[in-house]
């Protein structure tokens, strides 16, 4: 069980360099700091940590063994996540999660226009009750935090979700001083719908891949493997013959 063990303790090793962007066979998991993994899932850390609790383990069991693999196969999880700041990382898991839910993901975006179009028929209004004014901001908040959702799942998620959280609300401000809320809404709303679109686009060529990888499997015929009789004499991993042979001279 011990090689099993530090087989997958050199395959989390790597898995960090990798992310780390290291040479190979520079970090040993015993002596690693795992306060060096910045901006990484916290997750990670504890994983490592979990791992190197089973290494050290005098007389390994074959649940230790199992419990070995499961946390490296969870570290090459984390480890293929982007690295985002702490606060942008909990969005994207949050994103994650939704995604993961399947209709959640269509539900997020269409309840983002819903908000940012009734959005710009309250901002027509010149006086608006307070009930309505606080569904304006709420609409407000909703509509960009789900455009900041969405953005940490594309390139450079680090910069963009920022410059276009502070960037559309500072846009809304301007906007609502100069012309009205209905303006600021109507940008939110095609932003929005741009959002929705590109959502939709996605989920559509995830879906036709799909179709492609199951034409794919439908198409290849699965031959059967031909058996041969067992040879007795055929040398093979385990089975040593030396004794036989002399037996037979």
């Amino acid at each position: 069980m011990k090689i099993i063990i530090q087989a997958e303790v050199k395959r989390a090793e790597a898995l960090v360099e990798g992310y780390m962007g290291l040479p190979p066979e520079t970090i040993t998991l015993d002596s690693f700091n795992t306060d060096a993994l910045r901006n990484a899932p916290d997750d990670l850390a504890k994983a490592l940590k979990a791992l190197n609790r089973v290494a050290r383990a005098q007389n390994p069991t074959q649940e230790h063994a199992a419990y070995a693999v499961n946390v490296v196969d969870l570290i090459a999880e984390l480890a293929q996540r982007p690295k985002l700041p702490a606060p942008i990382q909990k969005m994207w898991e949050i994103e994650e999660g939704i995604r993961d839910a399947g209709a959640a993901w269509t539900f997020k975006h269409l309840v983002t226009v819903s908000l940012a179009f009734a959005g710009v028929l309250v901002g027509t209004s010149k006086t608006l009750p307070l009930g309505w004014e606080l569904f304006a901001y709420f609409a407000l908040v909703v509509v960009v935090a789900s455009g900041a959702l969405h953005l940490t799942h594309g390139k450079n998620a680090g910069t963009r979700v920022p410059i276009y959280t502070v960037g559309g609300l500072s846009m809304f401000c301007v906007l609502n001083t100069v012309y009205g809320p209905a303006i600021g809404f109507l940008v939110l709303f095609v932003g929005a719908t741009i959002f929705m679109a590109g959502s939709a686009l996605s989920l559509l060529g995830a879906n036709d891949r799909a179709v492609r990888n199951n034409a794919l499997q439908d198409d290849f015929e699965v031959m059967p493997m031909e058996t041969e009789d067992y040879n007795l004499y055929k040398v093979t991993v385990g089975n040593d013959i030396t004794q036989t042979i002399k037996n037979l001279l």
